[in-house]
């Protein structure tokens, strides 16, 4: 009775852990997705701005 109660427990506790993983990956991807569309709308930004500097 005991050892089925802790398998069960350590079988949620597995279960768990595969959620808790999926999610870290799923948001680690999503913020180096956002992170590199900063980093290209700051490439944007810049060069426009250098390009308003030379035909002025």
């Amino acid at each position: 009775m005991l050892q089925e109660r802790i398998t069960k427990l350590e079988e949620r506790q597995d279960i768990q852990q595969k959620i808790n993983d999926s999610l870290i990956d799923t948001c680690t991807r999503l913020l180096r997705s956002y992170l590199a569309q900063q980093q290209k709308s700051q490439d944007t930004a810049v060069r426009v701005k250098d390009m308003s500097k030379t035909t002025l």
